[in-house]
């Protein structure tokens, strides 16, 4: 069993070429949830140990791809490590025919329209992903895939950000 990792915290910024805003959400496996400076100091300092010696192969993969803000997202994020890994943009038209090369890496963001899609080709799922029927993060060890989502808290702590009250009843619709 493998245990999900965790939400860090959330982060709105303007997109300045494009003029709009966006949430995002960091994470890291088995860290405890926490917005306070000294802990995103640790954070930062544990991921750049972690990362330090080795060369990692990450990507963002859907179809189409072009809309996405993964890669000015992750490489300002791995930028305030100090470490810069390889990040790939690839539109991928077939899980199934890309499955090979994605097992190569050392883990991988979806998009369109491949959340739902994902499932059944992961060696192991987060057990939110699997109430929530879609991954959007997969971590990649001895071309293993295991898939989690972090959709569904970065979509609450969004909106908690604006007031909205989690006490009482709520539908949302939607699969990442």
């Amino acid at each position: 069993s493998s245990t999900a990792p965790s939400a860090v915290w959330t982060k709105r910024r303007r997109h300045d070429t494009i003029g709009v805003y966006f949430t995002y959400i960091v994470w890291m496996h088995g860290l405890f949830v926490n917005s306070n400076s000294a802990f995103r100091a640790k954070f930062f300092l544990f991921l750049k140990e972690s990362l330090k010696m080795q060369l990692r192969r990450f990507a963002v993969i859907g179809h189409p791809i072009g809309h996405t803000m993964s890669p000015f997202i992750h490489d300002r994020l791995f930028s305030l490590t100090g470490y810069k890994p390889e990040y790939s943009v690839l539109d991928v038209p077939s899980l199934t025919q890309a499955l090979p090369a994605l097992r190569t890496l050392d883990g991988f963001n979806i998009t369109i329209p491949h959340k739902s899609d994902i499932i059944p080709l992961l060696d192991g799922i987060d057990e939110k992903a699997k109430l929530f029927g879609s991954v959007n993060t997969v971590r990649v060890e001895d071309g293993k895939m295991t898939g989690y989502t972090t959709d569904g808290v970065g979509c609450k702590k969004a909106l908690a950000r604006y007031g909205l009250d989690f006490n009482g009843e709520l539908l949302l619709l939607g699969r990442g």
